[in-house]
Protein backbone atom coordinates (compact mmCIF):
# COMPACT_ATOMS: atom_id res chain seq x y z
CA UNK A 1 0.00 0.00 0.00
CA UNK A 2 1.15 3.47 -0.99
CA UNK A 3 2.51 6.29 1.80
CA UNK A 4 3.45 9.53 1.75
CA UNK A 5 6.24 10.71 3.66
CA UNK A 6 6.47 13.36 6.36
CA UNK A 7 7.64 16.07 4.05
CA UNK A 8 4.71 15.91 1.77
CA UNK A 9 2.55 15.45 4.32
CA UNK A 10 3.75 18.56 6.00
CA UNK A 11 3.72 20.61 3.05
CA UNK A 12 -0.39 19.48 2.69
CA UNK A 13 -0.58 20.34 6.43
CA UNK A 14 1.10 23.74 5.77
CA UNK A 15 -1.30 24.56 2.97
CA UNK A 16 -4.34 23.94 4.80
CA UNK A 17 -3.23 26.05 7.77
CA UNK A 18 -2.25 28.78 4.76
CA UNK A 19 -5.73 28.70 3.35
CA UNK A 20 -7.19 29.10 6.62
CA UNK A 21 -9.93 26.32 6.65
CA UNK A 22 -10.43 24.93 10.09
CA UNK A 23 -12.46 21.77 8.84
CA UNK A 24 -10.02 21.06 6.59
CA UNK A 25 -7.78 21.00 8.97
CA UNK A 26 -9.21 19.02 11.19
CA UNK A 27 -10.20 16.53 8.27
CA UNK A 28 -7.09 15.99 7.36
CA UNK A 29 -5.18 15.72 10.63
CA UNK A 30 -8.02 12.84 11.70
CA UNK A 31 -7.41 10.86 8.52
CA UNK A 32 -4.35 9.29 9.84
CA UNK A 33 -1.82 9.14 13.22
CA UNK A 34 1.54 10.48 10.84
CA UNK A 35 -1.66 13.04 9.48
CA UNK A 36 -2.14 14.20 12.97
CA UNK A 37 1.38 13.94 14.01
CA UNK A 38 2.78 16.45 11.38
CA UNK A 39 0.02 18.51 11.62
CA UNK A 40 1.16 18.96 15.21
CA UNK A 41 4.59 20.01 13.98
CA UNK A 42 2.88 22.58 11.38
CA UNK A 43 1.51 24.30 14.25
CA UNK A 44 4.91 23.59 15.96
CA UNK A 45 6.49 25.24 13.54
CA UNK A 46 4.35 28.59 13.20
CA UNK A 47 6.71 32.07 12.79
CA UNK A 48 3.85 34.42 12.99
CA UNK A 49 0.82 34.54 15.48
CA UNK A 50 -1.43 37.28 15.33
CA UNK A 51 -4.50 37.42 18.38
CA UNK A 52 -7.26 39.43 17.50
CA UNK A 53 -10.87 39.66 19.03
CA UNK A 54 -12.52 38.09 16.38
CA UNK A 55 -10.30 35.18 14.31
CA UNK A 56 -6.84 34.49 15.08
CA UNK A 57 -4.00 34.15 12.21
CA UNK A 58 -1.11 31.98 12.13
CA UNK A 59 1.90 31.03 9.12
CA UNK A 60 5.01 31.91 7.82
CA UNK A 61 6.36 35.18 7.08
CA UNK A 62 3.60 36.88 4.77
CA UNK A 63 1.29 33.80 4.01
CA UNK A 64 -0.90 33.69 6.90
CA UNK A 65 -4.42 31.70 7.41
CA UNK A 66 -6.91 33.17 9.47
CA UNK A 67 -8.90 31.22 11.52
CA UNK A 68 -12.57 32.87 12.97
CA UNK A 69 -14.44 32.16 16.00
CA UNK A 70 -17.75 30.27 15.05
CA UNK A 71 -19.39 29.72 18.49
CA UNK A 72 -18.06 32.63 20.31
CA UNK A 73 -15.49 32.01 22.76
CA UNK A 74 -14.76 28.52 21.43
CA UNK A 75 -10.97 28.65 20.26
CA UNK A 76 -10.87 27.33 16.95
CA UNK A 77 -8.27 24.07 16.66
CA UNK A 78 -7.06 24.64 20.38
CA UNK A 79 -5.72 21.11 20.40
CA UNK A 80 -3.29 22.51 17.41
CA UNK A 81 -2.71 25.66 19.49
CA UNK A 82 -1.31 24.42 22.27
CA UNK A 83 1.30 23.42 19.83
CA UNK A 84 2.46 27.33 19.35
CA UNK A 85 5.11 29.60 21.29
CA UNK A 86 8.28 28.26 20.54
CA UNK A 87 9.20 29.25 17.14
CA UNK A 88 7.26 32.64 17.22
CA UNK A 89 9.01 35.29 15.51
CA UNK A 90 6.49 38.05 14.79
CA UNK A 91 4.01 38.89 17.69
CA UNK A 92 0.83 41.08 16.94
CA UNK A 93 -1.70 41.40 19.76
CA UNK A 94 -5.19 43.13 18.87
CA UNK A 95 -7.89 42.08 21.19
CA UNK A 96 -10.12 43.00 24.41
CA UNK A 97 -10.14 41.56 27.87
CA UNK A 98 -12.49 39.12 27.00
CA UNK A 99 -10.30 37.13 24.98
CA UNK A 100 -7.25 37.69 27.18
CA UNK A 101 -8.08 34.66 29.42
CA UNK A 102 -8.30 32.52 25.75
CA UNK A 103 -5.05 33.66 24.60
CA UNK A 104 -3.16 34.03 28.10
CA UNK A 105 -1.56 31.03 28.25
CA UNK A 106 0.08 31.35 24.48
CA UNK A 107 1.03 34.71 25.28
CA UNK A 108 3.04 32.78 28.06
CA UNK A 109 4.45 30.17 26.24
CA UNK A 110 6.08 32.36 24.08
CA UNK A 111 7.18 35.03 26.41
CA UNK A 112 9.00 31.95 28.48
CA UNK A 113 10.46 30.53 25.41
CA UNK A 114 12.02 34.26 24.57
CA UNK A 115 13.13 35.11 28.08
CA UNK A 116 15.32 31.85 28.39
CA UNK A 117 16.98 32.74 25.04
CA UNK A 118 17.80 36.52 26.36
CA UNK A 119 18.96 34.80 29.33
CA UNK A 120 21.66 32.78 27.82
CA UNK A 121 22.57 35.13 24.16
Amino acid sequence: MPFLNRDIIFAIGKKLVEDGNSVAVMKFALSGKKQLYEMRNVFASVTFLDLNEGYYGIGWGCKSGKFYYQNGDELPLKFFMDCIGDSIITLRLNYSNIRRTMYQPFIDKIVKKKSKFLLYA
